[in-house]
């Protein structure tokens, strides 16, 4: 039944059937003795041209690909870009909802609370990478001046009272500030 299966198929197709099924021996040596021998022992790979079991060849390249650095972030973006295709209106609801659970836990804790938090995290931080201390607090420099701009030009009315963090490099103090203004009294 083979050999008639054999028989449809055009010739260039036959010897390129061949060619995957053997090995290419030089003609005269003494490995032509031993061809039956090397063909037994091949891989299965190399003898159906394929390579191995789907299930197997899977596994391997998804082990290689989760230990990629970068996979994780991959991965994430992946997952958000088929739920934004899937699910528009899951993604919303879930932006809504992580809104509405960081306000519920800001107003549980109190506004001191997180700010102690937020200075101890930029302590850790500043004690561990300083480089990074001071990309971040220039990058919420630059978010608080553009949030000023944007208040700027709010009525006065909506923006009495709205006082935004200042995260400048703390500037050098005047010469009249070092030394001590209650020296004086303190002679006396």
């Amino acid at each position: 039944m083979l050999d008639q299966h054999e028989d449809t198929q055009s010739p260039s197709e036959q010897a390129a059937r061949q060619r995957r099924r053997r090995r290419i021996i030089p003609q005269g040596s003494a490995a032509q003795d031993h061809a039956p021998a090397v063909a037994a022992r091949a891989q299965p790979s190399e003898r159906t041209g394929k390579k191995g079991p789907p299930l197997q060849w899977l596994r391997t390249r998804t082990r290689a690909f989760l230990r990629r650095p970068d996979a994780p972030r991959i991965l994430s973006l992946l997952l958000l870009l088929t739920l934004v295709i899937l699910k528009p209106g899951f993604v919303v609801f879930l932006a809504v909802m992580s809104l509405v659970a960081a306000l519920v836990l800001y107003f549980s804790i109190g506004p001191d609370r997180v700010q102690a938090w937020v200075v101890g995290r930029y302590d850790r931080l500043r004690d561990r990478d300083p480089d990074a201390a001071d990309r971040l607090r220039k990058r919420a420099a630059a978010a608080s001046k553009w949030l000023a701009v944007v208040i700027d030009k709010l009525p006065e009315s909506w923006t009495a009272g709205l006082y935004l963090p200042d995260f400048d490099a703390p500037a050098e103090p005047h010469a009249k500030l070092e030394r001590d203004p209650f020296e004086r009294l303190a002679r006396q």
